[in-house]
């Protein structure tokens, strides 16, 4: 008997063709797209809708709609603003992966006594005999590479998980799709937060107008230096914006969301060699034995980099062995070891 998976069909080309690949393989499809933008407009969701419908007319596979708008509003937008409001620099599609994502296809995927889920994400899943866990993997395409958003799996969603496109690249992805006659082969990728029109800092001004209040930027020394216009304005790191003339180019190093205060200080400034971390998942193992030596990323696109991650009661420190542009409270710190994916957490400061 054939083995049943629910694939999460979004529409665009990874998913399709990810689609296509199960059946290929012998499994019994069948999809599900997701409504998850309240916010955006219908438009957008509309023609999301209409191009997973063609893709599944075309694989001759059932669509079933699943209606999470409210549930995405409770857990991930809700989110997205909070973490801004608070000083810190949100990664919603982490989130998404872990609150809505995984958690309801595999909910639906029960209910429905099917064996696997399955995404279009670029990564792989292989299971150690030995160790007799499943390991999270970078996909063969680097650059597009999404194991980072995925370091909050656990082992009972990873063992039921398919990602079939983990050992492709884009470019044969779309060779692929378009050799198959997929409308959607060449459809551009979304560049942006997907539940946000272009301008995250209008979004969250539509969402409460209340966290956008006038304060003190100062520099690191305590010297007040301007006015910002609100801190959900700003993210550690970032250089344009400030409002400020001067010789040098100053970046923001930290946000006092308390105080409705930003701080800002020289490029050598943002740069640090040490960043603490909660919230801990660990893939590779069920507990690490501290210290060890890892690889770290600090930031979706951002390089690896060596350091020492050290156990402290119910967080982690990792001292790097060169410091690190722009460490940013509210991103994820995601270790690896060669392209296995040996657990993360989310950075404290």
């Amino acid at each position: 008997m054939k083995k049943k998976v629910l694939i999460a069909m979004s529409g665009g080309v990874d998913s399709s063709l990810a689609a296509w690949h199960l059946l290929n393989s012998g499994y019994d499809l069948r999809g599900v797209f997701m409504d998850l933008f309240r916010s955006t407009p219908s438009k957008k969701t509309a023609q999301n809708l209409e191009d997973a419908r063609i893709a599944s007319k075309r694989l001759k596979i059932p669509l079933h709609v699943l209606d999470l708008k409210s549930d995405f509003e409770r857990y991930v937008v809700k989110y997205f603003y909070q973490e801004y409001v608070g000083g810190r620099t949100p990664n919603p599609c982490i989130v998404c992966n872990q609150k809505i994502k995984f958690r309801y296809l595999l909910k639906m995927a029960s209910k429905m006594g099917v064996d696997y889920i399955s995404t279009g994400h670029y990564a792989r899943i292989e299971y150690d005999t030995g160790q007799k866990r499943f390991f999270l993997k970078e996909g063969a395409d680097k650059i597009k590479d999404q194991s980072y958003m995925l370091f909050c799996l656990k082992q009972r969603v990873l063992r039921r998980t398919l990602f079939p496109l983990g050992g492709y690249t884009k470019k044969e992805v779309r060779q692929m799709a378009g050799k198959l006659g997929l409308e959607n082969y060449n459809r551009r990728d979304s560049q942006d937060i997907c539940f946000v029109n272009n301008n995250y800092r209008q979004f969250l001004r539509n969402v409460s107008p209340r966290g956008f209040l006038a304060g003190s930027i100062i520099d690191t020394k305590g010297n007040i230096l301007g006015v910002h216009n609100g801190t959900p304005h700003f993210t550690v790191g970032q250089r344009k914006g400030l409002g400020l003339a001067r010789e040098k180019p100053l970046y923001v190093t930290s946000i006092d969301s308390k105080k409705n205060v930003l701080v800002v200080g020289s490029k050598e400034e943002i740069n640090k060699d040490r960043l603490s971390a909660s919230r801990l998942n660990w893939i590779a193992y069920r507990t690490p034995s501290f210290p060890f030596r890892t690889e770290a990323k600090i930031r979706y696109k951002h390089p690896k980099a060596w350091g020492t991650v050290s156990n402290a009661a119910d967080r982690i420190e990792v001292n790097f062995d060169r410091p690190q542009p722009a460490i940013s409270p509210g991103q994820a710190v995601v270790f690896y070891q060669g392209e296995t994916v040996l657990g993360g957490g989310w950075i404290d400061g």
